[in-house]
C-alpha cells in the first residue's frame, strides 16, 4: 500500500489518479472499498466501520452517496 495524504490506498491509477478499483482506509480506520475517478469515490462501492462491519453499500458520486444505497447501524 501507498501513503496518499496521511491515507492508504491500494487500486488501480491512471495519470497519478486515483481511478478505478481499489480500496482506501482513512486514519480513523473507516475504509471504502469501490470505484474511484479522478481521485474521488465514485460508482458501487462499501464502506465499512473502524470494527469491520458495513456502514454503506451503493452508489456514490463524487464522494457523496447519491442514488440507490443502504446505510447500516454500527451495532447490528
Amino acid at each position: 500500500m501507498i501513503k496518499i495524504n496521511k491515507l492508504k490506498y491500494k487500486g488501480e491509477f491512471k495519470q497519478n489518479s486515483l481511478e478505478g478499483k481499489g480500496k482506501i482506509i482513512y486514519n480513523n480506520g473507516v475504509y471504502y472499498f469501490g470505484q474511484f475517478k479522478k481521485n474521488e469515490r465514485n460508482g458501487i462501492g462499501e464502506e465499512y466501520y473502524e470494527n469491520g462491519k458495513l456502514l454503506f453499500e451503493g452508489e456514490i458520486v463524487n464522494g457523496k452517496y447519491k442514488g440507490k444505497g443502504k446505510y447500516y447501524d454500527k451495532e447490528d
